[in-house]
């Protein structure tokens, strides 16, 4: 099974639960290997009472999307 369907529906499954997350992928120029390269991050959105408004919350920075994967897992079963 393709990993962008994995992570999909992992996605899905946390909407379910109330966790709103979202995976963001932005290129940039890696002048290690002089060619454009992704990165991607995985955020949630948290209302803050003390705020009145909704706040970022970042949980993973990583150019893999197993990385993503993972990180989606561990929130999935109840992590941080």
């Amino acid at each position: 099974m393709n990993i962008n369907k994995i992570i999909s529906r992992i996605q899905t499954a946390l909407l379910a639960k109330g966790r709103k997350i979202r995976i963001d992928r932005m290129q940039y120029y890696s002048e290690k290997t002089e060619r454009m390269a992704s990165i991607y991050k995985v955020r949630e959105s948290v209302y803050n009472e003390e705020e009145g408004k909704n706040v970022t919350i970042e949980h993973c920075s990583s150019p893999k999307q197993i990385d993503v994967l993972q990180t989606l897992l561990t929130l999935y079963k109840g992590g941080e």
